[in-house]
């Protein structure tokens, strides 16, 4: 049996069970988001209550957590979790660590939920509707969300009910800017064209930041459902990518979910394309597309309620082509480290079970303590606008548990990674299905992984989750180049 971690070695990132944060004990670890850890906690004196919600920040004093707070508290609406309180939790070295307590939302992301229950037309355009509503409210409060996307919509197993999670990049009238980057906090593939624009234009201007508009929230939303009905990312929006062009002024757009999946009702397919406008002013507010989309869910034919996939998505061969599957590998996890790859490739030749030893124990050990950010933030910052890889492949935290690449231009977080989503799809060089060798190594997702059977989430730094499990990707092992000059480790 494990021992539990000493008081002073407390993650604030993996909280063991039965940690009092306030007048809340932790009972279940959620999900890693980008500033904060979302725990499953019940009240210290009722642990009968209902389960609530508890967010905790990953950086001492962390300011984003009262601006989340304040615009939580204005919003009341049934698509939104509902604060019910806030506070400091004084970790025993001496920090405070500011957290906020709101409505547990027991249910799945968007994307999960497209590919667990097969919707149809019109249950997407419930589903959408929803969340148009809250972003209506938002914007309505003069406030912005900031990242939304599949992975922040949850959905409820009743009624196919719409929640949109995670307000801590959001901003609203009033409030101090907390970073100093042009552009602001949010998730890459889903930032629209016209920021983009801005932060070419004024990459190197001393001052600039791009304040975000309800049209990026709209814009964003427009990237989550294409994505939901085709499986797809739409064309990048940075202005230097190569398919980037269709979102010139004079751009043509991305192609129709349609044509990508013919399933999709035609005014789904064009109220996506609405909301994916290259121009701003042509997308309309939260609130018209909501009634636009209820609009058509209520009118549609039969042909809204076919399944938007008849069959498995392998089956009906709509895929991503290969330059999609670039776009996704933009905006995923980063992938292992040589480390790891050499861990892997020494499985082959040692054995699985002296290698699964020393991982079990890699992972099991104490949490560690905080460590000093030595990167440059500014570096970070320029590396993810440009979207360059730095060298040893740095990039941002994952969000939630989003396989998807975060700008974050705020400080670099001073914790480890404790689990990592599972990717969509195999890494560049993994091992690939049906090549996959039983028993070292199982078929996830059409890659090959090794199973850390005495390993359960948080899955570590090494480790990526899948179903209650940690695995790590398998790699074959690489010939070493004899001439040329090494890259720097």
């Amino acid at each position: 049996m494990a021992m539990p971690p000493p008081l002073m070695a407390l993650d604030p990132a993996a909280l063991p069970e039965g940690t009092v944060v306030g007048a809340w004990k932790v009972v279940a670890f959620r999900a890693r988001g980008t500033y904060g850890t979302v725990y499953r906690a019940a009240k210290v004196e009722d642990v009968h209550a209902a389960p609530v919600a508890l967010k905790l920040a990953l950086h001492p004093r962390d300011e984003r957590f009262a601006r989340e707070a304040e615009l939580l508290s204005r919003l009341h609406h049934p698509a939104v979790p509902r604060l019910l309180g806030q506070g400091r939790w004084k970790h025993p070295a001496g920090e405070t660590y500011p957290y906020l307590v709101m409505d547990w939302v027991e249910g799945i992301d968007l994307y999960a939920w497209g590919r667990e229950h097969n919707p149809s037309s019109r249950q997407v355009l419930q589903v959408l509707a929803q969340v148009a509503r809250a972003l209506e409210q938002t914007h309505g409060v003069e406030a912005v969300h900031r990242d939304v996307k599949g992975d922040n919509v949850l959905v409820r197993p009743e009624g196919n009910q719409a929640v949109l999670t995670d307000f801590g990049a959001g901003h609203h009238e009033g409030a101090e800017t907390l970073t100093w980057a042009v552009l602001p906090p949010g998730t890459l593939a889903y930032r629209s064209p016209e920021a983009w624009a801005f932060g070419c234009r004024f990459a190197h201007h001393p001052s600039a930041h791009y304040a975000s508009q309800p049209a990026d929230d709209v814009f964003a939303l427009g990237v989550s459902a294409y994505r939901l009905v085709t499986g797809a990312y739409p064309p990048p929006t940075h202005p230097r990518d190569p398919e980037g062009h269709v979102w010139h002024p004079e751009g043509r757009g991305p192609r129709p979910p349609d044509e990508l999946n013919p399933h999709v009702e035609p005014r789904l397919n064009a109220l996506i394309l609405r909301m994916l406008s290259v121009r701003a002013e042509e997308r309309g507010s939260a609130g018209e597309l909501a009634q636009l989309l209820e609009k058509a869910a209520a009118d549609g034919d039969s042909l809204a309620d076919a399944p938007l996939c008849a069959g498995s998505r392998r089956e009906q061969g709509w895929r991503p082509s290969s330059k999609k599957a670039e776009a996704l590998r933009a905006v995923r996890p980063p992938e292992p480290s040589q480390t790891e790859s050499t861990l892997l490739t020494l499985a082959r030749y040692l054995g699985v079970a002296l290698l699964a030893g020393a991982l079990t124990w890699m992972m099991t050990r104490n949490p560690p303590l905080p460590r000093p950010a030595h990167e440059d933030a500014i570096t970070i910052a320029h590396a993810s606008f440009t979207g360059e890889e730095r060298d040893g492949g740095t990039s941002g935290l994952a969000d939630t548990a989003l396989p998807s690449l975060v700008f974050q231009p705020g400080p670099p977080s001073g914790w480890e990674v404790i689990s990592l989503p599972m990717p969509e799809d195999p890494f560049q060089n993994q091992r690939r299905a049906p090549h996959c060798q039983a028993p070292l190594e199982v078929t996830l997702r059409n890659g090959c992984w090794i199973a850390l059977r005495d390993v359960k989430p948080p899955c570590g730094k090494y480790g990526y989750e899948w179903k209650g499990g940690c695995y790590l990707p398998s790699y074959s092992p690489q010939r070493q180049p004899t001439s040329g000059k090494p890259r720097p480790p």
